[in-house]
């Protein structure tokens, strides 16, 4: 549902050309033409919101190309997104999980989903050197800067600086 949903949005754009040119590059290739193409007068307040959705929800931990800072100041410029039709911003607070290595607690990328974090944090355990967590915390409406779920993973794209009771689960 979610991916079809942005496929409307990328269409409504007029990107359709440009988001199936992308699906052939690798990440740094994706990431690389996205900072280029944002940063040039081309591109419609429209066009931004629709490519970050597809960018950042097609891209496996965006935030490690590019610096979060950047990454919040682009989400900040075209306020708040979502790719589920009639989607409105939180107004409350949420409580957010993430599964990930301790030293990236602090990251842009959470769920609403105890159990996706126990996902994510098994895959780090299982591929990386350093062990998965899952951590909660709770996340001010105004620091929710995305709800994606493309990939299922009820994803909130946060800005970090609004992360709030930061607590180890497991």
């Amino acid at each position: 549902m979610a991916w079809a949903e942005v496929r409307r949005q990328v269409t409504e754009a007029g990107l359709d050309q440009r988001v199936e040119w992308l699906r052939a590059l690798d990440v740094e290739g994706t990431l690389s033409w996205f900072a280029e193409w944002w940063d040039s007068v081309e591109p419609s307040d429209l066009q931004r919101r629709v490519m970050l959705l597809v960018v950042w929800g097609g891209t496996l931990n965006p935030h490690v190309h590019l610096q979060i800072d950047l990454w919040v100041e682009r989400f900040r410029r075209v306020g708040f997104i979502s790719d589920a039709p009639g989607q409105d911003p939180p107004t409350s607070d949420l409580a957010v999980f993430r599964g990930a290595p301790r030293g990236s607690e602090g990251g842009m990328s959470w769920t609403t989903s105890a159990r996706i974090a126990g996902l994510f944090a098994k895959k780090y355990t299982e591929y990386e050197d350093a062990p998965g967590l899952v951590w909660s915390a709770t996340i001010s409406p105004g620091a929710v800067l995305a709800l994606i779920d493309q990939r299922e993973e009820e994803e909130v794209v946060v800005d970090p600086a609004g992360l709030r009771n930061l607590e180890l689960l497991t």
